[in-house]
């Protein structure tokens, strides 16, 4: 159920987040009993359980589609339409717009982050 690695993670957060209600109780913060909140762990419990699973179902379609895009590529047909030399002309084309527009998109992001700074 619990990923080995998170697994630590969670422990030691849900212990913080009990340790600071208490100590905000005893300091005399929050004026309610320290039990009243336990539903507020179950509802953390829970959310981890189901981001935990909305990641594993992620990483499980990401490395399915690794590997039929590895598969296609592998193929003897799309070598040889890779061989092609118009293929191979649009594909440097499509390159170069890509390139175009990520690099126009990272210049409008660093004049925006610059001129905030100032």
């Amino acid at each position: 159920m619990f990923c080995y690695c998170h697994k630590f993670i969670f422990l030691p957060v849900v212990l913080m987040i009990i340790g600071f209600v208490l100590l905000l109780t005893n300091l005399g913060i929050v004026d309610a009993s320290v039990w009243q909140w336990w539903p507020i762990l179950i509802v953390m419990f829970a959310i981890y359980i189901l981001a935990l699973q909305a990641r594993k179902k992620k990483i499980a379609k990401v490395l399915m589609w690794k590997g039929v895009i590895e598969r296609i590529m592998k193929s003897d047909k799309v070598e040889k339409i890779l061989e092609n030399e118009n293929v191979q002309k649009e594909l440097k084309k499509v390159g170069d717009i890509a390139e175009h527009i990520i690099s126009d998109q990272i210049d409008k992001l660093h004049k925006k982050y610059t001129k905030k700074g100032r």
